[in-house]
């Protein structure tokens, strides 16, 4: 069973290529689609989204050879119906803990942070490069920043609302010119680097980016795999070093060493990040 981010145009093909390895099925969910279907021996399901239908699929499986017998699969819509007992207890003592650890207070805003705008990008990106300093440029999707940042308490939950994805950083060794060619890609954001004229300025050092010279740059493991068709990012540098490190925590440390309160509110800090 391989259970894949893909859609199903992508799970269709993969699965008319690999019918000689024994995969008995290949579950699907990035593009949130609902279907079931056999292709070439391999069952292929997708659940669709928020919840409001699912794909199944039941195999008969011999263990003497070590071999799928015979598997049904189908789809199905979710209705309205009452909890159930015992499965809702366990979802409540859950929320119950998971609560009690995200809605620590961890700052306070005035104004709070809206999701698109530079504001936010240098939150998350500056705060990337104060965690690890040895870096000098930063990158990010600015697809994977879900949600702002209302006025008043900054929670642990605000983070993970903006990014709620499991992402870490990846530090590569670029050229100036290859960071060039990234600072052309519309969907990314930055840190790290100052309009100055016609070209920029490492932030870091002050100096103007040297095309020739090479530079440490953290980006997402998601973007480094080729997420939003950053396929070059692998192909620039092979061997990216993996920090292991979550991409909210350099932004949670940084909020929480700011310690703001409302009589001390982030906001300006927040401003003085991208400058």
């Amino acid at each position: 069973v391989v259970p894949a981010h893909i859609c199903q145009d992508e799970m269709e093909s993969l699965a008319r290529r690999v019918g000689d390895l024994g995969i008995a099925m290949i579950g699907g969910g990035h593009c949130n689609e609902l279907f079931a279907k056999e292709i070439n021996g391999i069952v292929l399901l997708e659940g669709g989204y928020h919840l409001t239908g699912y794909a199944r699929a039941t195999f008969q499986f011999d263990t003497a050879t070590d071999e799928v017998v015979s598997s049904t699969f189908g789809v199905g819509r979710n209705r309205g119906a009452a909890a159930e007992p015992t499965v809702q207890a366990i979802v409540a003592q859950w929320r119950e803990e998971a609560d009690a650890e995200l809605n620590q207070t961890i700052g306070y805003s005035v104004n709070g942070i809206a999701r698109r705008g530079t504001l936010m990008e240098s939150l998350i990106t500056e705060t990337w490069l104060w965690g690890y300093p040895t870096a000098d440029v930063a990158f990010t999707n600015r697809g994977g920043i879900r949600a702002g940042i209302s006025p008043g308490d900054l929670t642990l939950a605000d983070i993970i609302g903006v990014l709620p994805f499991d992402n870490v950083l990846v530090d590569l060794q670029l050229s100036g010119s290859q960071i060039m060619q990234l600072l052309s890609r519309s969907q990314l954001a930055f840190g790290g680097l100052r309009r100055q004229g016609t070209g920029w300025v490492v932030a870091k050092t002050g100096e103007r980016l040297d095309p020739a010279a090479t530079y440490s740059v953290l980006v997402t493991d998601f973007l480094y795999a080729g997420g939003d068709g950053l396929t070059m990012l692998a192909q620039f540098d092979p061997d990216g070093y993996n920090t292991a490190i979550d991409w909210r925590q350099p932004i949670i440390d940084w909020v929480m060493a700011q310690d703001s309160t409302s009589a001390r509110p982030i906001d300006e800090a927040v401003v003085e990040l991208g400058q």
